[in-house]
């Protein structure tokens, strides 16, 4: 490889001269030095800048490896940056450079515990339930009579006590807690069984929501931290910078550019998403070394040893009591008692989807074979008589179809309660599906419904509700709530402060624009959406294919309101409120709804929300009245207590 050293101070040879050279051609025979100062390595430069790219990359491999190994660095801060949920401090707060105060393990509950061990999905839920038995939440009862609907023995009872313990719950136990007390309804009691089954909003979003608690409480405690902090993060994301621009001259054309950002961007997924995986802290190892020594060195657990023996795995015995049965089985108390039902099927089984279409498809080739074999081989009459026998059976086959249909009334309509919700996650395809099975009393199977996504919001089980269904048709269907699900009197203050953190205290904005309202603003058919977050609850009404225009509505607390804009107008009608541009606002006691039109629609949006302001003020000041007192309803009646959850969806406003 030819070295050439250029100066300016150097003078220039005799007998050279400067040559001017216009446009991109070159002359005949030096064709060799076109790649010379255009930015372009040659192919042996290439050869050199490639292998260096490789050892910088693995260079930062190496450095990441490193970074993953080496410990946090000492002091308050080992369970990572702001918001990483450091504990304690000893003789101050956070961030005053004294040592950790490390969390007893009597202190760590069970379900965090069974985080630390990497069982949180296994057991975590079912080692939560034996915690709270053994603090005296609900007692456990083994089966009374000799045989029952859950087996030869019948399902372990759990019966609510009529004094709860009292004392402070983590949120995850308060959602547990709460999700008992619903369960178990005005008896008092529920099959053990039936715990894992009949979740508020499917299992799927309540087991997302109890792990994200989990994960927030052993943060909090300080039991496990980020496997890399920011720094460190940023350090490897700077770094990586080196050993990716130094592939930008190997490739010609413009590659070396994509070389480069493909090794950044996969670069960047390494290292945020191992670093931002949590591990345990020495804190969190301390922890579950303890509970793994004490669950190994007893031989027969009890109290709230065996909840840590379940939470790591070594009590699998404890949780069976709570393993629920089929998928297609549902516990129900509809009936008087509680019964193991089983859930009507809507969709074939694997082997009759593979069987059916391919009879359909293959059926008719093989009968027209046959019956063209039939005729070309002298048995014309065979052929015509099965000919016509097939017709004769496909007559046959559509007077006993008419005469069903007809005989069989066209809708349903019925009582009955929610015993479960599940939703089908779609794709880019198809929709989700929001289902819900409802035992009537009657029928042997439960009824497997797909209703919408906010019906499905409202059809929490326990739920009682009028249900009118087409039977030729599935899809319509109309599934109405009646009464809300009823709640054991000694957990209700529970339930009700489950409800209280689930809707920050603030109503359904569901109930302040319903969805005729909203179509007849939008000028069609609308779907509505939550979008639930800090620091309101917001309802957003938008036709089913397109994303405008849209209505939004939100409720606040009047201390979150925003600010009235200058341009605003007094709303003529209400006593606070007031117009601007395409939005509106109302305020009534302690709670503020902000409506807005996002999009172009057929009519005047300050018009159409001036006459529907008037109409969400009065809804919003009942709502306001019943706000204290409408997540607890205790109706006494001749020294009976009945405790319910009141949602606000169901009780109609006048």
């Amino acid at each position: 490889m030819r070295v050439r050293l250029l100066s300016i101070c150097a003078p220039e040879p005799v007998g050279s001269s400067r040559r001017v050279r216009y446009g991109g051609g070159t002359a005949p025979g030096r064709q060799g030095d076109s790649g010379r100062g255009s930015g372009v390595l040659t192919g042996s430069e290439g050869n050199v800048v490639f292998p260096v790219a490789a050892i910088v990359g693995a260079v930062w491999l190496f450095l990441f490896v490193v970074l993953l190994i080496a410990p946090p660095s000492p002091g308050p801060h080992e369970g990572g940056g702001r918001g990483e949920g450091r504990a304690p401090h000893e003789g101050g707060g956070p961030g005053r450079g004294r040592t950790r105060r490390a969390p007893d393990a009597d202190d760590v509950p069970p379900a965090v515990v069974s985080l630390l061990a990497r069982r949180l999905d296994k057991c975590g839920f079912g080692a939560t339930l034996v915690d709270l038995a053994a603090r005296g939440w609900f007692e456990v009862r083994a089966p009374a009579g000799p045989g029952g609907p859950g087996g030869p023995g019948g399902p372990a009872m759990c019966v609510v006590r009529a004094e709860t313990p009292g004392g402070s719950l983590m949120p995850f136990e308060r959602r547990v807690v709460a999700h008992v007390a619903l369960r178990a309804g005005a008896r008092g009691e529920v099959p053990a069984p039936a715990l894992s089954d009949g979740f508020g909003g499917g299992e799927t979003e309540f087991m997302s929501a109890f792990r994200g608690e989990v994960d927030i409480e052993a943060r909090r405690l300080g039991l496990t931290r980020a496997r890399l902090s920011g720094r460190r993060i940023g350090l490897l994301l700077l770094l990586l910078f080196i050993p990716a621009g130094a592939l930008i001259p190997v490739a010609a054309h413009g590659r070396g550019w994509a070389y480069a950002g493909g090794l950044y961007f996969a670069g960047f997924l390494i290292a945020v998403g191992v670093g931002v995986s949590r591990r345990r802290t020495a804190s969190g190892r301390a922890v579950l070394d303890h509970w793994r020594s004490a669950a190994a060195s007893s031989s027969g657990p009890g109290g709230r040893t065996r909840a840590y023996a379940a939470a790591l795995g070594a009590a699998p015995a404890t949780l069976a009591v709570f393993t629920p049965g089929s998928t297609n089985v549902a516990w129900s108390s509809y009936r008087g008692s509680w019964q193991l039902i089983e859930i009507e099927t809507n969709t074939w089984s694997w082997s009759r989807g593979c069987a059916i279409p391919v009879a359909i498809g293959l059926g008719p080739v093989l009968y027209f074979a046959v019956a063209i074999w039939l005729g070309t081989h002298g048995m014309v009459l065979l052929a015509e008589e099965m000919v016509g026998l097939v017709v004769a059976a496909g007559i046959a086959g559509g007077l006993v179809a008419l005469a069903r249909r007809t005989a069989v009334p066209r809708f349903a309509e019925f009582d009955g309660q929610v015993i479960r919700q599940w939703m089908i996650k779609g794709d880019s395809d198809s929709e989700d599906e929001y289902h819900v099975a409802i035992d009537d009393g009657a029928r042997e199977k439960a009824w497997d419904l797909s209703i919408g996504s906010e019906p499905y919001r409202r059809l929490t089980p326990g739920t009682f509700v009028r249900v009118r269904v087409n039977l030729r048709s599935r899809a319509d269907v109309t599934v109405a709530p009646v009464e809300p699900p009823t709640v054991a009197h000694p957990l209700a203050r529970v339930a009700a402060d489950q409800e209280r953190a689930a809707t920050n205290s603030l109503p359904d904005p569901a109930d302040l624009v319903t969805e005729a309202e909203a179509a007849a603003i939008l000028g069609g058919k609308v779907r509505g959406n939550h979008v639930d977050g800090a620091p309101g609850r917001t309802m957003v009404w938008q036709p089913p294919s397109t994303g405008r225009p849209m209505l939004r509505v939100e409720v606040r607390h009047a201390a979150d309101a925003r600010r009235v804009p200058p341009t605003a107008r007094p709303a003529p009608g209400v006593a606070d409120g007031y117009l601007v541009s395409q939005g509106a606002a109302v305020t009534v006691s302690a709670l503020t709804a902000l409506i807005s039109i996002h999009g172009t629609v057929h009519i005047a949006s300050e018009a159409s929300l001036a006459g529907l302001l008037p109409v969400v003020e009065g809804r919003l000041r009942e709502l306001a009245r019943r706000l204290p007192l409408s997540l607890i309803l205790i109706n006494i009646d001749d020294g009976l207590i009945d405790s319910s959850i009141w949602n606000h969806a169901n009780d109609p406003l006048s």
